[in-house]
């Protein structure tokens, strides 16, 4: 069975070729690129480091010898895995849920959210001085948090952390910044390639049209069996609204919103 270190290494791998770009409702883009040595902070590597010295140098800035890059390299060759964290000293239960739902799906899910929030920087309640944005997810009884920083330096946003809790971060903002829609890229040496867009807003306007059709398709039902025989506004509404939904579905290509794609499902029944 593999380590579950060295599932987190593959799960991550598959974002390390995509460029995400979110286009906000505020008219702020974000790029997001994932890159290998984001990963070891990410999971909250760096909080075990009074228990292995390799993680300590790791942190070292003094130190080159062993990397964010490297460093599960060394993890490995060392035949350090998992295990041998969760019986550490420094292993806590937020270590645990941090490392154990870091996976490809989360991952992927969280990327694909509607909105994310601005995370509001407090020294008081928090180390995270990094971060910019969050996006989050609920999973089970867990809030799972992906923190997103900018490199100055290569002018790009990255992942600062991940983190899942049982209690949502105090230090988003109240509101969420609904996000327009979303490009994944596909990223190589010669330059990159689009792959997918996830149309954000063109899905609430669809959801929002169906909500619509079903409230007036029940007003009509009603008026039906109240023996109303006057419902021609309501059936044109009706029939305006199907064509509508229908269109802008169509327009979609591809959409990959399983709740929308259940939603039209029913609704085309």
């Amino acid at each position: 069975m593999e380590d579950l270190l060295g599932c987190i290494q593959r799960d991550y791998s598959n974002f390390c070729d995509k460029e995400y770009v979110f286009y906000l409702e505020n008219s702020i883009n974000i790029n997001l690129k994932c890159k290998k040595e984001n990963l070891p902070h990410l999971i909250g590597l760096h909080k075990l480091k009074s228990d292995y010295s390799v993680i300590r140098q790791m942190v070292d800035k003094n130190d080159y010898s062993i990397t964010p890059k490297n460093i599960f390299d060394i993890l490995n060759e060392k035949n350090i895995t998992y295990n041998d964290f969760a019986q550490c000293a420094s292993w806590t239960t937020h270590l645990k849920d941090r490392m154990e739902n870091f996976t490809y799906e989360n991952v992927d899910s969280i990327l694909r959210k509607t909105g994310m929030f601005t995370f509001i920087y407090d020294p008081k309640k928090t180390k995270n001085n990094k971060a910019k944005y969050v996006l989050m997810n609920k999973k089970s009884n867990l809030f799972v948090h992906l923190y997103i920083g900018y490199d100055e330096k290569a002018k790009h946003y990255y992942p600062n952390s991940y983190v899942a809790d049982k209690e949502k971060d105090s230090n988003l903002s109240r509101d969420t910044i609904k996000i327009i829609k979303t490009e994944i890229y596909s990223l190589s040496k010669t330059g990159k390639v689009l792959i997918e867009v996830i149309e954000h807003a063109k899905i609430r306007e669809i959801k929002t049209s169906i909500r619509d059709y079903n409230k007036k398709n029940k007003e009509l039902y009603k008026q039906i069996r109240n023996g109303n025989s006057n419902v021609d506004n309501l059936l044109n509404d009706i029939n305006a609204l199907v064509k509508e939904i229908v269109s802008k579905y169509n327009e979609l290509n591809n959409c990959n919103d399983d709740d929308l794609n259940n939603k039209i499902k029913l609704f085309l029944e």
